[in-house]
């Protein structure tokens, strides 16, 4: 247990050394293992030499060079842990300390294991009356609970971290289940620190913004996964620590020899950690407006992943892309974003990289059309959109001009997330073959009608097949009277309609803004074209965007305020704002 004066005089720096010998035998055990892999078993494997031989030295070197690795791992997790431990019992102190300066400033004497005495009030004056006294031992009873609680905290850390590091045994590298239990251990570690990273994303700017750099640093290398998939947080930030634990899972995966049961699962959530390091690989061959920064990504389930193309906290024009059904973190909506991205930074040539584009596929989309009439992907998934907004807007505040896009599905997420709360932290709204948003009208998104923008293609069939389940709901006079043939001379005719009409954002008097698309959206024998339903991201022959491309970049960079028209999105039907 931690005593008040043992925590005062804590000379954190003790822990100085330990921490540096394992962090130093850590280097050397990576370097080990990586001579290793790239020397000594590829050098056997490209080497002349054949038979039972040699495919026995070939896997005596994979044997040492996963014992390496594992030894590796287990000497991180010591340094993670020293390191947390050593944050923490410096966090608990100075608390302490500030709190027996103050005490001492409101004329307290602050005794051995934090007793407290006092001869007059604070300003200097004698404690004469009774009023006086019964304030003065209310005060004093007030810092000795906060030296009680910082205290308790200090003596739970401790307890915390002896556990921990009696979990890390050298006989965790022997035996069967050895890989388990390092990859326990080194969860072990990472777990008890990331929980103290604040989930509010709010809370997650203000508290990365009160941090040494030295601190965050330490975050980053020793707590990755938690770092990279923290909303409210520096998008380079995120960058760099994913890329760290990405690497780390990988390296677990290919090192895991899964139960026969488990390994159609374990070889799919490898194959798509290995997918989104391709990705990262492939984009660092294009512009530097263009590279790739990887905000989030888990392999469970279809996979998810956030991917930026750009650099979204310094663009001044940002968009996040929320694919529909069949998304998964290893299809093609990358290549959507990459377009988005370039159709609207086109639009200021003298200004390259001023617009950056994100994948956000933060949720389980329907796996095909029979589950995209559920709603509840849509409920499960709007949460996390509307935190992951709300984070970018707690680091960059509202100086860039933010615009969700949502394709098919996503724009049903899209609609559950914005007419919820406070709506959406965006100022623009897109949503592209929606087969409804769950609201009656525009009015409903909690956002200006006018900064909602919808495109149908021709022959999509999704809006009107997708609108039964997610569309709004209006009522209709059955009785449709016509006073003319077909506009030519007297008549009358009646219509027998539906009484209920389902609505999407496409739909008459849905109140938003209908933006023309691309011509070529219906297949020739006329029937219902499901290639249409992908078609708003085509570029012409000449590499350049067609229509529903060239709207969507025009609302992204805010050219609806651009005073000549012929710059501004090409409406069927709407109101621009201003």
């Amino acid at each position: 247990m931690v005593g008040f004066d043992e925590l005062r005089n804590a000379r954190p720096e003790w822990l100085v050394h330990p921490l540096t010998t394992w962090v130093d035998a850590n280097k050397v055990l990576e370097q080990a293992q990586q001579d290793t892999a790239t020397q000594l078993s590829q050098g056997l494997r490209n080497s002349e030499w054949k038979g039972d031989a040699a495919n026995g030295a070939a896997a005596a070197s994979d044997g040492i060079g996963k014992r390496l690795s594992m030894a590796s791992i287990e000497a991180s997790a010591m340094v993670n842990t020293l390191r947390a431990a050593m944050d923490e019992l410096t966090s608990c102190q100075t608390a302490l300390r500030d709190a027996v300066e103050r005490a001492t400033a409101q004329r307290f004497t602050v005794g051995p294991g934090g007793s407290l005495a006092w001869q007059e009030m604070p300003d200097g004056r004698q404690a004469t009356s009774p009023e006086d006294q019964a304030s003065r031992n209310r005060q004093m009873t007030g810092f000795q609970e906060e030296f009680q609680r910082i205290v308790q905290r200090a003596t739970d850390a401790d307890g915390r971290f002896a556990g921990e590091v009696d979990r890390l045994h050298p006989a965790d590298l022997a035996g069967p289940s050895a890989w388990q239990n390092v990859v326990s251990d080194a969860g072990g570690a990472t777990d008890a620190r990331a929980a103290q990273i604040p989930k509010d994303p709010a809370e997650a700017a203000k508290w990365w913004a009160g941090l040494t750099d030295e601190q965050r640093e330490t975050f980053v290398e020793a707590w990755p996964s938690a770092i990279g998939a923290t909303d409210g947080l520096p998008s380079k930030v995120r960058d760099e620590a994913n890329r760290i634990a990405l690497a780390q899972q990988i390296e677990f995966r290919q090192q895991e020899t899964p139960d026969p049961g488990d390994k159609a699962r374990h070889d799919s959530e490898l194959a798509k950690l290995l997918d989104i390091d391709k990705k990262l690989v492939d984009g660092q061959s294009r512009s530097a407006e263009q590279q790739l920064q990887l905000l989030k990504f888990g392999a469970e389930g279809d996979g998810r992943v956030i991917l930026a193309v750009g650099d979204p906290d310094e663009a001044a024009n940002v968009a996040v892309l929320v694919p529909g059904t069949g998304a998964t973190s290893d299809n093609g909506d990358l290549d959507r974003v990459y377009n988005m991205q370039m159709a609207a930074d086109r639009l200021t040539p003298d200004n390259p990289g001023d617009v950056a584009t994100i994948l956000w596929l933060d949720y389980d989309a329907p796996d095909a059309i029979p589950n995209a009439g559920s709603r509840g992907y849509a409920a499960d998934g709007a949460p996390n959109l509307d935190t992951f907004l709300n984070g970018f807007q707690a680091q960059n505040g509202d100086t860039p001009h933010m615009t969700v896009v949502g394709h098919s599905y996503g724009s049903t997420l899209i609609g559950d997330a914005a007419r919820s709360g406070n709506g959406l932290a965006v100022d623009d709204i897109v949503v592209l073959g929606s087969p409804g948003m769950h609201v009656d009208s525009a009015d409903d998104l909690r956002i200006d009608p006018r900064h909602v923008w919808a495109e149908e293609a021709p022959g999509d069939p999704v809006p009107e097949g997708g609108a039964p389940f997610h569309g709004g709901v209006r009522a209709h006079n059955p009785l449709d009277f016509d006073m003319t043939w077909d506009g030519h001379g007297p008549g009358i005719s009646l219509d027998m309609d539906s009484p209920i009409q389902f609505v999407t954002p496409t739909s008459d008097d849905f109140g938003g803004n209908r933006m023309t698309t691309n011509d070529a959206g219906r297949s020739p024998d006329g029937l219902l074209d499901f290639p249409a339903h992908s078609s708003y991201w085509d570029l012409k022959e000449d590499r350049t965007p067609d229509i529903s491309l060239d709207n969507q970049a025009r609302v992204i960079m805010g050219n609806y305020n651009n005073p000549d028209s012929r710059m501004q999105p090409q409406l069927v039907d709407g109101r621009m704002p201003g």
